[in-house]
Protein backbone atom coordinates (compact mmCIF):
# COMPACT_ATOMS: atom_id res chain seq x y z
CA UNK A 1 0.00 0.00 0.00
CA UNK A 2 1.26 3.47 -0.91
CA UNK A 3 1.75 5.94 1.91
CA UNK A 4 2.10 9.68 1.65
CA UNK A 5 5.90 9.75 1.54
CA UNK A 6 7.09 6.47 -0.01
CA UNK A 7 5.05 6.42 -3.16
CA UNK A 8 4.27 4.32 -6.22
CA UNK A 9 6.11 4.73 -9.49
CA UNK A 10 3.00 6.09 -11.20
CA UNK A 11 2.57 8.78 -8.53
CA UNK A 12 6.27 9.64 -8.72
CA UNK A 13 5.97 10.07 -12.49
CA UNK A 14 3.10 12.52 -12.01
CA UNK A 15 5.20 14.48 -9.50
CA UNK A 16 8.02 14.65 -12.02
CA UNK A 17 5.68 15.77 -14.81
CA UNK A 18 4.57 18.59 -12.52
CA UNK A 19 8.16 19.75 -12.19
CA UNK A 20 8.69 18.56 -8.62
CA UNK A 21 11.88 17.13 -7.13
CA UNK A 22 11.58 13.60 -5.75
CA UNK A 23 13.94 11.45 -3.67
CA UNK A 24 15.25 8.15 -5.05
CA UNK A 25 16.53 5.56 -2.55
CA UNK A 26 18.40 2.34 -3.27
CA UNK A 27 18.77 -0.90 -1.33
CA UNK A 28 20.39 -1.12 2.10
CA UNK A 29 22.76 -3.77 0.72
CA UNK A 30 23.98 -1.37 -1.93
CA UNK A 31 24.89 2.31 -1.36
CA UNK A 32 21.92 2.70 1.01
CA UNK A 33 21.49 6.38 0.18
CA UNK A 34 18.94 8.83 -1.14
CA UNK A 35 19.37 11.28 -4.01
CA UNK A 36 17.37 14.34 -4.98
CA UNK A 37 16.27 14.05 -8.61
CA UNK A 38 14.66 16.12 -11.32
CA UNK A 39 14.73 15.62 -15.12
CA UNK A 40 17.62 17.52 -16.68
CA UNK A 41 15.39 18.93 -19.42
CA UNK A 42 13.43 21.04 -16.90
CA UNK A 43 16.08 21.74 -14.27
CA UNK A 44 16.22 25.36 -13.05
CA UNK A 45 18.88 27.28 -11.12
CA UNK A 46 16.77 27.06 -7.96
CA UNK A 47 16.78 23.26 -8.22
CA UNK A 48 20.58 23.16 -8.43
CA UNK A 49 20.89 25.62 -5.55
CA UNK A 50 18.48 23.60 -3.40
CA UNK A 51 20.28 20.31 -4.10
CA UNK A 52 23.69 21.77 -3.31
CA UNK A 53 22.55 23.46 -0.10
CA UNK A 54 20.14 20.89 1.32
CA UNK A 55 21.56 17.71 -0.24
CA UNK A 56 25.22 18.56 0.20
CA UNK A 57 26.51 15.83 -2.12
CA UNK A 58 27.78 16.00 -5.69
CA UNK A 59 25.38 17.55 -8.20
CA UNK A 60 25.60 15.30 -11.27
CA UNK A 61 23.78 14.69 -14.52
CA UNK A 62 22.88 11.12 -15.47
CA UNK A 63 22.88 10.76 -19.25
CA UNK A 64 21.50 8.00 -21.47
CA UNK A 65 24.15 5.74 -22.91
CA UNK A 66 23.89 6.92 -26.54
CA UNK A 67 24.12 10.63 -25.73
CA UNK A 68 26.98 10.11 -23.27
CA UNK A 69 29.11 8.45 -25.94
CA UNK A 70 28.01 10.87 -28.66
CA UNK A 71 29.48 13.66 -26.53
CA UNK A 72 32.63 11.53 -25.97
CA UNK A 73 32.47 11.88 -22.19
CA UNK A 74 34.04 8.54 -21.29
CA UNK A 75 37.18 8.71 -19.15
CA UNK A 76 39.92 6.37 -20.48
CA UNK A 77 40.81 4.77 -17.15
CA UNK A 78 39.70 1.57 -15.43
CA UNK A 79 36.64 2.03 -13.21
CA UNK A 80 37.52 0.50 -9.84
CA UNK A 81 34.78 2.16 -7.73
CA UNK A 82 32.88 -0.17 -5.40
CA UNK A 83 29.56 0.10 -7.26
CA UNK A 84 31.04 0.88 -10.71
CA UNK A 85 29.75 4.46 -10.54
CA UNK A 86 29.98 5.46 -14.22
CA UNK A 87 31.58 8.92 -14.06
CA UNK A 88 32.54 10.76 -17.23
CA UNK A 89 34.29 14.07 -17.81
CA UNK A 90 32.75 17.03 -15.95
CA UNK A 91 31.67 19.65 -18.49
CA UNK A 92 30.30 23.18 -18.96
CA UNK A 93 28.24 24.59 -21.79
CA UNK A 94 30.36 26.88 -23.97
CA UNK A 95 28.41 30.09 -23.15
CA UNK A 96 29.03 30.07 -19.38
CA UNK A 97 31.44 32.37 -17.58
CA UNK A 98 32.91 30.17 -14.83
CA UNK A 99 30.43 27.28 -14.98
CA UNK A 100 30.12 27.13 -11.20
CA UNK A 101 26.89 29.00 -10.53
CA UNK A 102 23.55 27.28 -10.19
CA UNK A 103 22.35 29.17 -13.25
CA UNK A 104 25.28 27.91 -15.35
CA UNK A 105 25.08 24.31 -14.19
CA UNK A 106 21.34 24.25 -14.92
CA UNK A 107 22.05 25.68 -18.39
CA UNK A 108 24.69 23.02 -19.05
CA UNK A 109 22.28 20.27 -18.00
CA UNK A 110 19.53 21.54 -20.30
CA UNK A 111 21.94 21.90 -23.23
CA UNK A 112 23.04 18.27 -22.81
CA UNK A 113 19.39 17.40 -23.52
CA UNK A 114 19.51 19.34 -26.78
CA UNK A 115 20.79 16.90 -29.38
CA UNK A 116 21.52 19.74 -31.82
CA UNK A 117 24.49 20.46 -29.52
CA UNK A 118 27.62 18.43 -30.18
CA UNK A 119 30.80 17.76 -28.24
CA UNK A 120 32.29 21.02 -29.56
CA UNK A 121 29.58 22.95 -27.67
CA UNK A 122 30.87 21.84 -24.28
CA UNK A 123 34.02 22.73 -22.34
CA UNK A 124 35.98 20.10 -20.44
CA UNK A 125 36.87 19.82 -17.67
CA UNK A 126 33.89 21.73 -16.33
CA UNK A 127 31.71 21.94 -13.25
CA UNK A 128 28.81 19.56 -13.90
CA UNK A 129 29.73 15.95 -13.19
CA UNK A 130 28.48 13.49 -15.80
CA UNK A 131 27.32 9.89 -15.33
CA UNK A 132 26.58 7.28 -17.99
CA UNK A 133 23.45 5.17 -17.61
CA UNK A 134 23.55 1.54 -18.72
CA UNK A 135 21.49 0.74 -21.82
CA UNK A 136 19.11 -1.46 -19.86
CA UNK A 137 18.52 1.13 -17.13
CA UNK A 138 17.66 -0.25 -13.68
CA UNK A 139 17.13 -3.70 -15.19
CA UNK A 140 20.87 -3.76 -15.90
CA UNK A 141 22.24 -1.76 -12.96
CA UNK A 142 20.18 -0.86 -9.88
CA UNK A 143 21.72 2.59 -9.39
CA UNK A 144 20.51 6.17 -8.98
CA UNK A 145 22.09 6.96 -12.35
CA UNK A 146 19.87 4.48 -14.19
CA UNK A 147 16.80 5.26 -12.08
CA UNK A 148 16.96 8.97 -12.90
CA UNK A 149 17.27 8.30 -16.64
CA UNK A 150 14.42 5.75 -16.58
CA UNK A 151 12.13 8.08 -14.62
CA UNK A 152 12.86 11.02 -16.93
CA UNK A 153 11.93 8.87 -19.91
CA UNK A 154 8.73 7.56 -18.28
CA UNK A 155 7.68 11.16 -17.56
CA UNK A 156 8.17 11.98 -21.28
CA UNK A 157 11.27 14.09 -20.76
CA UNK A 158 14.67 13.68 -22.35
CA UNK A 159 16.38 10.61 -20.78
CA UNK A 160 18.77 12.47 -18.51
CA UNK A 161 18.41 13.46 -14.86
CA UNK A 162 20.06 15.81 -12.40
CA UNK A 163 20.77 14.06 -9.10
CA UNK A 164 22.49 14.90 -5.82
CA UNK A 165 23.27 12.67 -2.83
CA UNK A 166 21.61 13.70 0.42
CA UNK A 167 23.86 14.07 3.45
CA UNK A 168 22.96 14.43 7.11
CA UNK A 169 24.00 17.40 9.23
CA UNK A 170 26.97 15.43 10.57
CA UNK A 171 28.35 14.80 7.08
CA UNK A 172 27.33 11.14 6.85
CA UNK A 173 24.84 9.94 4.26
CA UNK A 174 21.27 10.56 5.38
CA UNK A 175 19.47 7.57 6.90
CA UNK A 176 16.01 6.51 5.75
CA UNK A 177 14.44 8.20 8.76
CA UNK A 178 16.27 11.43 7.88
CA UNK A 179 15.17 11.15 4.24
CA UNK A 180 11.56 10.81 5.37
CA UNK A 181 12.00 13.85 7.61
CA UNK A 182 13.36 15.88 4.66
CA UNK A 183 10.58 14.64 2.39
CA UNK A 184 7.92 15.73 4.88
CA UNK A 185 9.55 19.11 5.40
CA UNK A 186 9.65 19.94 1.67
CA UNK A 187 6.57 17.95 0.62
CA UNK A 188 8.62 15.59 -1.59
CA UNK A 189 7.80 12.01 -2.52
CA UNK A 190 10.22 9.10 -2.10
CA UNK A 191 10.54 6.24 -4.57
CA UNK A 192 12.65 3.11 -4.20
CA UNK A 193 14.78 1.70 -7.01
CA UNK A 194 13.45 -1.76 -6.15
CA UNK A 195 9.89 -0.56 -6.87
CA UNK A 196 11.07 0.95 -10.15
CA UNK A 197 12.62 -2.38 -11.18
CA UNK A 198 9.37 -4.19 -10.34
CA UNK A 199 7.44 -1.58 -12.34
CA UNK A 200 9.58 -2.17 -15.42
CA UNK A 201 9.32 -5.94 -15.08
CA UNK A 202 5.53 -5.59 -15.15
CA UNK A 203 5.39 -3.06 -17.98
CA UNK A 204 8.09 -4.35 -20.33
CA UNK A 205 8.73 -7.68 -22.00
CA UNK A 206 12.27 -8.76 -21.15
CA UNK A 207 12.18 -12.34 -22.43
CA UNK A 208 11.82 -13.96 -25.86
CA UNK A 209 11.16 -17.61 -26.65
CA UNK A 210 13.90 -18.78 -29.01
CA UNK A 211 13.50 -22.56 -29.09
CA UNK A 212 11.05 -25.39 -28.44
CA UNK A 213 10.92 -29.15 -28.98
CA UNK A 214 9.50 -32.35 -27.49
CA UNK A 215 11.92 -34.24 -25.24
CA UNK A 216 12.03 -37.45 -23.20
CA UNK A 217 13.36 -37.40 -19.64
CA UNK A 218 13.52 -39.86 -16.77
CA UNK A 219 10.32 -38.19 -15.54
CA UNK A 220 8.48 -38.71 -18.82
CA UNK A 221 7.85 -36.66 -21.94
CA UNK A 222 7.95 -32.87 -21.75
CA UNK A 223 8.02 -29.85 -24.00
CA UNK A 224 11.36 -28.02 -23.77
CA UNK A 225 11.48 -24.24 -24.30
CA UNK A 226 14.42 -21.85 -24.25
CA UNK A 227 14.01 -18.15 -23.44
CA UNK A 228 16.58 -15.39 -23.91
CA UNK A 229 16.42 -12.31 -21.69
CA UNK A 230 17.74 -8.77 -22.13
CA UNK A 231 20.85 -9.71 -20.12
CA UNK A 232 21.69 -12.35 -22.78
CA UNK A 233 21.02 -15.18 -20.32
CA UNK A 234 19.28 -18.33 -21.54
CA UNK A 235 16.55 -19.90 -19.39
CA UNK A 236 14.90 -23.28 -19.95
CA UNK A 237 11.42 -24.62 -19.28
CA UNK A 238 10.26 -28.24 -19.07
CA UNK A 239 6.49 -28.19 -19.48
CA UNK A 240 4.11 -31.08 -18.95
CA UNK A 241 1.00 -29.92 -20.86
CA UNK A 242 -2.32 -30.33 -19.09
CA UNK A 243 -5.89 -29.23 -19.72
CA UNK A 244 -6.28 -28.34 -16.05
CA UNK A 245 -6.67 -24.60 -15.43
CA UNK A 246 -4.51 -24.73 -12.30
CA UNK A 247 -0.84 -25.42 -13.09
CA UNK A 248 2.00 -26.59 -10.85
CA UNK A 249 5.11 -24.43 -11.23
CA UNK A 250 8.66 -24.58 -9.93
CA UNK A 251 11.02 -21.64 -10.54
CA UNK A 252 14.47 -23.13 -10.03
CA UNK A 253 17.76 -21.23 -10.02
CA UNK A 254 20.74 -22.93 -11.67
CA UNK A 255 22.93 -24.90 -9.29
CA UNK A 256 26.20 -26.34 -10.57
CA UNK A 257 26.44 -28.86 -7.72
CA UNK A 258 22.91 -30.21 -8.07
CA UNK A 259 22.20 -29.76 -11.76
CA UNK A 260 25.53 -30.35 -13.47
CA UNK A 261 27.62 -32.38 -11.03
CA UNK A 262 24.49 -34.25 -9.83
CA UNK A 263 25.53 -34.21 -6.17
CA UNK A 264 22.49 -35.82 -4.59
CA UNK A 265 23.04 -34.50 -1.05
CA UNK A 266 22.95 -30.89 -2.30
CA UNK A 267 19.65 -29.32 -1.16
CA UNK A 268 18.86 -28.10 -4.69
CA UNK A 269 19.06 -31.64 -6.08
CA UNK A 270 16.20 -32.68 -3.82
CA UNK A 271 14.17 -29.60 -4.74
CA UNK A 272 14.59 -30.29 -8.46
CA UNK A 273 13.74 -33.98 -8.12
CA UNK A 274 10.64 -33.32 -6.00
CA UNK A 275 9.39 -30.61 -8.36
CA UNK A 276 9.77 -32.73 -11.50
CA UNK A 277 7.98 -35.63 -9.83
CA UNK A 278 5.01 -33.41 -8.97
CA UNK A 279 4.91 -31.77 -12.42
CA UNK A 280 5.20 -35.06 -14.30
CA UNK A 281 2.19 -36.37 -12.39
CA UNK A 282 -0.02 -33.24 -12.35
CA UNK A 283 1.13 -31.11 -15.28
CA UNK A 284 2.73 -27.68 -15.23
CA UNK A 285 6.20 -26.24 -15.73
CA UNK A 286 9.71 -26.51 -14.31
CA UNK A 287 11.42 -23.16 -15.01
CA UNK A 288 15.22 -23.28 -14.90
CA UNK A 289 16.82 -19.84 -14.55
CA UNK A 290 20.41 -18.83 -15.21
CA UNK A 291 21.08 -15.64 -13.23
CA UNK A 292 24.24 -13.52 -13.11
CA UNK A 293 26.52 -14.76 -10.33
CA UNK A 294 27.90 -11.24 -9.87
CA UNK A 295 24.59 -10.07 -8.36
CA UNK A 296 24.11 -10.05 -4.58
CA UNK A 297 21.62 -12.56 -3.17
CA UNK A 298 18.73 -10.09 -2.89
CA UNK A 299 19.14 -8.97 -6.50
CA UNK A 300 19.33 -12.60 -7.66
CA UNK A 301 16.03 -13.35 -5.95
CA UNK A 302 14.48 -10.20 -7.36
CA UNK A 303 15.62 -10.90 -10.91
CA UNK A 304 14.42 -14.52 -10.62
CA UNK A 305 11.07 -13.13 -9.56
CA UNK A 306 10.67 -10.83 -12.58
CA UNK A 307 11.98 -13.21 -15.23
CA UNK A 308 10.14 -16.18 -13.78
CA UNK A 309 6.87 -14.25 -13.67
CA UNK A 310 7.19 -13.19 -17.30
CA UNK A 311 7.88 -16.78 -18.39
CA UNK A 312 4.84 -18.00 -16.43
CA UNK A 313 2.66 -15.42 -18.20
CA UNK A 314 4.14 -16.34 -21.58
CA UNK A 315 3.13 -19.96 -20.94
CA UNK A 316 -0.42 -18.70 -20.54
CA UNK A 317 -0.70 -19.63 -16.86
CA UNK A 318 -3.03 -17.52 -14.71
CA UNK A 319 -3.70 -19.76 -11.69
CA UNK A 320 -0.79 -21.68 -10.24
CA UNK A 321 0.36 -23.82 -7.33
CA UNK A 322 3.99 -23.05 -6.59
CA UNK A 323 6.41 -25.83 -5.65
CA UNK A 324 8.68 -24.14 -3.12
CA UNK A 325 9.69 -24.21 0.56
CA UNK A 326 10.00 -20.37 0.48
CA UNK A 327 6.55 -18.79 -0.16
CA UNK A 328 7.76 -15.29 0.79
CA UNK A 329 9.81 -15.08 -2.45
CA UNK A 330 6.53 -14.83 -4.38
CA UNK A 331 4.93 -11.96 -2.47
CA UNK A 332 3.31 -9.47 -4.86
CA UNK A 333 3.36 -11.67 -7.96
CA UNK A 334 -0.33 -10.91 -8.51
CA UNK A 335 0.83 -7.68 -10.10
CA UNK A 336 1.87 -9.78 -13.11
CA UNK A 337 -1.65 -11.14 -13.54
CA UNK A 338 -0.83 -14.45 -11.83
CA UNK A 339 -2.90 -15.88 -8.98
CA UNK A 340 -1.15 -18.22 -6.54
CA UNK A 341 -3.64 -20.67 -5.07
CA UNK A 342 -1.26 -22.64 -2.86
CA UNK A 343 2.34 -23.60 -2.05
CA UNK A 344 3.51 -27.19 -1.89
CA UNK A 345 6.77 -29.05 -1.50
Amino acid sequence: MENYIITSVDTAIEEIKNGNIIIIVDDEDRENEGDFFIPAQIVKPEHINFMARVGGGLVCISINYERFYALELEVPIENTSKFSTPFGYPIDYKDVKTGTSAYERALTARMICDETKGKEDFIRPGHLYTLCSRKGGVLERAGHTEASVDLSKFANFYPAGVICEIMDDDGNMASMSKLIEIAKKFNFKIITIRDLIAYRFKKERIIQKIFEKNVKTEYGEFKLYAYKDIYNKIHYVLEKPTSEKIKFVRVHRRSILADELLIIDDINYGKKKRALEIISKNGGAFIYLDVDDNLNEKDKVFRNYGIGAQIIRDLGYEKIIVITPNPLNYKGIEGFGIEILDFVF
